[in-house]
Parts: structure tokens; C-alpha cells; sequence
């Protein structure tokens, strides 16, 4: 039986994340101090061998000092289904990664006379 996260801020509703595929599920707080932004995300990856990876997520929203976040895990049973789900593009992935490649080569590659 997969595993999931109950995640609640302050008095809202729990959040319960999580999948029978899940490869990955993760509960991230992140603090920006450029921006003084403080931001969680509840997301993960669902990585098939027969289809591309699926970008899931739960909850993602900005937080203030003061609030209380309480995460349990929790077994997967009666989780939420994800409010957001993107696709991998293989083609793209590609892509970006010849483009990083090259970037890189071009970098370490030079001949320095």
C-alpha cells in the first residue's frame, strides 16, 4: 500500500497526497529572502516504464510567519486527487538537455592559449 501525506495549514481543510503510482511525493517549504517569500508545495512524480512522467500536484501556496503547518504520513488510503497534472514531453526533454550539453561543452571545451 503507497504511502501519502496529510498536510494541514493552520484551521484549513487537510490536504491528503499521495498515489498508487507515485514514484516521488514530497512536502516542500521554501523561503526566498531576495523576495521575502515563503511558499509550500505538495507535489511529486509518477514515473511509468509505459508512458511519459506525470507532474503531479496537491497544494501550493504562499505562508506567513505565524502559520502552522502539521504533515502526517499517512497510509493511501481516501488521498485527494491532484489539483494539477502535467505531462512530460519526451521530444522537449530532449531537447533541453542537447541544449544544456552544448552549453556545457561550449564552456569546458575552450582552448585556453
Amino acid at each position: 500500500m503507497p504511502l501519502g501525506f496529510e498536510v494541514q495549514v493552520n484551521d484549513d481543510a487537510p490536504v491528503r497526497a499521495g498515489d498508487d503510482e507515485m514514484s516521488v511525493l514530497t512536502a516542500i517549504v521554501s523561503y526566498t529572502a531576495s523576495g521575502d517569500d515563503i511558499e509550500l508545495m505538495i507535489a511529486g512524480l509518477i514515473a511509468r516504464s509505459s508512458s511519459p512522467q506525470e507532474h503531479v500536484e496537491w497544494l501550493q501556496r504562499d505562508l506567513k510567519v505565524g502559520d502552522r503547518i502539521i504533515l502526517t504520513v499517512v497510509d493511501g488510503v481516501d488521498l485527494d486527487p491532484p489539483v494539477r497534472r502535467t505531462r512530460d514531453d519526451p521530444g522537449l526533454r530532449e531537447q533541453q538537455e542537447r541544449r544544456y550539453y552544448e552549453q556545457l561543452k561550449a564552456r569546458f571545451e575552450r582552448a585556453d592559449i
